[in-house]
């Protein structure tokens, strides 16, 4: 992370969050998506196992977990998000997915690998446009295309940014004005075929 940004608050897996009851109908479950419906009881219980030794203790009817106030404060601020700017990063074979759900004056920032492996960070909204770029730049090679859009809550709308190797340059700032511009509409600024 660069200086001047929070580190990750927290990683948890797919299994994780749905035992947190912290599915959202924009984020994808890569890893649980791949468990066959008969298996996901082991693989929910494995993750229940996961957050005990990660510190989270049983409620105090004996059921369910008792969870720190912060995270649920992160996940209930991730859940009311007005709207989600999906950046989709693809180099090759390796694709890697942000989330930023949109919680004014802050944007948390969810990473997701293809192991469903869901990294927050919570990040001021002027801050985003470092962020993205980032993202974008990572550790990438020639070949990377950007794919962002907007999941609007509301009116469950999308608008599509697309961004070639060449333009990585400036994609934090213009992949940003998507979601800081709050419209759902036909963003010109991103008009950029690859």
């Amino acid at each position: 992370m660069s200086a001047g940004r929070s580190e990750p608050v927290v990683s948890l897996t797919d299994e994780e969050l749905v035992l947190l009851n912290a599915v959202h109908p924009a984020v994808l479950q890569p890893y649980l998506d791949t468990v066959p419906e008969g298996s996901r009881s082991i693989a929910l219980a494995t993750a229940y196992r996961s957050l005990r030794v990660h510190g989270l203790a049983p409620g105090s009817a004996g059921t369910g977990l008792a969870v720190p106030e912060g995270l649920v404060q992160l996940l209930q601020a991730r859940e009311c998000a007005e709207a989600v700017l999906i950046v989709c990063r693809t180099d090759g074979d390796d694709e890697r997915l942000c989330y930023c759900h949109l919680c004014e004056p802050a944007v948390i920032i969810e990473e997701l690998d293809r192991e469903g492996i869901h990294t927050f960070q919570v990040v001021h909204d002027h801050e985003l446009a470092a962020a993205l770029q980032e993202f974008a730049q990572g550790d990438c090679g020639a070949g990377v295309h950007l794919e962002a859009r907007v999941w609007a809550v509301a009116e469950r709308a999308e608008d599509v940014c697309r961004i070639g190797p060449d333009d990585l340059a400036d994609a934090g700032r213009r992949i940003a004005g998507l979601l800081t511009g709050a419209t759902v509409g036909h963003n010109k600024a991103c008009d950029n075929d690859f």
